[in-house]
């Protein structure tokens, strides 16, 4: 438990001095570097901490979190292939976070390049597809998204029942939102 104290310690410290830099794209790069080193810690509690702590940054940060966090999102995005749900439901929460922060199309690559991480796993790639569908879900329109067409075919394959359906209904959502026009050309480009 000492161990745990000591790494939320410096997570604080980091923490702390970027709240308190005067440059703010330097003080970002540096938190955002000491907390992508604790995304991958053996500690599931500090790891959900850091998640918390990446979720409130971004909140705090607003839409120049993108720049500064040096592409972050796609480790965040690793921790849904955690087989724990708790885990997962931080994650989520931490996209949630994010998406306040940025539009959902500074986040789509990462997304896209999530679902074809085999490491993912079948939970986190079901946690995925339900949680984009119910962010597309409030969309009326959203032409990025095609982006996302191709590898949320992919899963109609998978082994999991549950991804497969999650999928499909993401899927839905994805061809709802986009224009007809976009869906024709990516259609011919296959």
């Amino acid at each position: 438990m000492q161990g745990f104290d000591y790494l939320f310690n410096d997570l604080v410290q980091d923490l702390n001095r970027f709240i308190d830099e005067k440059s703010e794209s330097r003080g970002a790069a540096e938190l955002f570097g000491a907390l992508r080193g604790r995304l991958g810690d053996s500690n599931k509690n500090l790891v959900m901490a850091t998640l918390t702590c990446i979720g409130n940054v971004a909140c705090a940060m607003g839409p120049a979190v993108e720049k500064a966090s040096k592409g972050i999102l796609a480790d965040v995005l690793k921790c849904l292939g955690d087989n724990k749900k708790h885990m997962r439901e931080s994650t989520l929460n931490t996209l949630d976070s994010w998406l306040s922060a940025v539009h959902l199309d500074k986040m789509v690559p990462y997304i896209a390049a999530a679902w074809t991480d085999a490491k993912l796993g079948a939970e986190g790639r079901k946690d995925l597809f339900e949680w984009l569908s119910k962010q597309l879900s409030g969309l009326t329109e959203f032409p990025d998204a095609v982006q996302l067409l191709k590898p949320a075919s992919s899963a109609l394959t998978d082994k999991s029942s549950d991804v497969r359906k999650a999928a499909e209904t993401c899927i839905a959502e994805i061809l709802r939102v986009c224009t007809q026009e976009t869906v024709e050309k990516l259609v011919r480009d296959v």
